[in-house]
């Protein structure tokens, strides 16, 4: 008796999560933190994406990302002459910005989950100081 009441309760979920008109849109802000390289640079990223179901497994989404980051070497010389220390650290910066396209296909979606996979393509700029 137990196990058809988890069933069918279950099935009750199911069906009324099918019957739930879910949004053709979506909007995403997203910011953090990175790190860059092979670690050492540490900084921000930043984006948004813009998404839109062509049908209730499918969508498109449109993106563009930018990233911040910074390093420094640290140099102390030291001056034996005068007693001083000077600063002669070497800091250098490493910024991009990055913009694609994906098509994704929705194995799961309600309005409280989605499970999906995607394939895209992207174009990034990155200048970097060094």
């Amino acid at each position: 008796m137990k196990r058809i009441t988890v069933v069918a309760c279950m099935l009750l979920v199911a069906a009324s999560a099918s019957t739930q008109k879910l949004p053709g849109k979506i909007l995403q802000l997203a910011a953090g933190y990175s790190r860059h390289g092979s670690g050492d640079l540490n900084g921000i990223v930043f984006g948004t994406e813009y998404g839109r179901y062509t049908s209730k497994k499918t969508s498109f989404n449109y993106y563009f990302r930018g990233s911040i980051n910074n390093g420094i070497d640290r140099i102390i010389i030291n001056n034996s002459i005068t007693g001083t220390r000077q600063d002669a650290s070497i800091r250098y910066t490493t910024a991009g910005v990055q913009a694609g396209i994906n098509v994704r296909h929705s194995f799961i979606r309600n309005q409280q989950h989605e499970l999906l996979i995607g394939f895209g393509v992207f174009g990034r700029y990155q200048s970097a100081s060094n």
